[in-house]
């Protein structure tokens, strides 16, 4: 790969995911446990050289939660240049669907937890991530209204 030198300044790019299913009926999102701050958020990091924003937000679900989900579309970008206390970040927000019941969540890399919570009943989370969640059920339910055979994503079984 061709080294890109710029006199131009460059935030950093992360992706972050926000992962539903729903349990006992009703909408759960995935949380992880940042190791550094101990602080809930959406599973998300950092993009490596020579990946696509899409393989990011995939490697950061497996290496954070050790899952892999069967849909999984970008929704919004989130560019405040205050949105990150380590510098500016731009993020990349996906959500993903996946069906109740058919993950074996572990925690990984950087964080030392991952759980589901009721997603009406959500702590405060890392960064604006509280944020990227609403935007997220937004689009989901929006998305589901137009395309209602993606409702099917989160059922486990043959829906007839």
């Amino acid at each position: 790969m061709a080294q890109f030198v710029s006199s131009y300044w460059h935030p950093s790019v992360a992706t972050d995911v926000a992962l539903f299913t729903l349990l006992q009926g009703e909408l759960h999102l995935l949380c992880v446990k940042r190791k550094d701050d101990g602080k809930w958020a959406l599973p998300g990091g950092f993009m490596q050289r020579g990946e696509s924003l899409d393989q990011c937000a995939e490697r950061e679900l497996r290496e954070e939660a050790g899952i892999e989900v069967p849909y999984l579309k970008h929704f919004k970008n989130y560019s405040d240049p205050e949105r990150d206390y380590r510098g500016q970040v731009i993020s990349i927000a996906y959500v993903a669907i996946h069906p109740s019941g058919k993950l074996r969540l572990k925690a990984d890399s950087d964080v030392s937890d991952v759980n589901w919570f009721n997603a009406s009943d959500l702590p405060v989370l890392a960064f604006d991530h509280n944020k990227i969640t609403d935007d997220a059920r937004g689009f989901l339910a929006g998305f589901v209204e137009t395309r209602p055979e993606m409702a099917l994503a989160f059922h486990q079984a043959a829906f007839t």
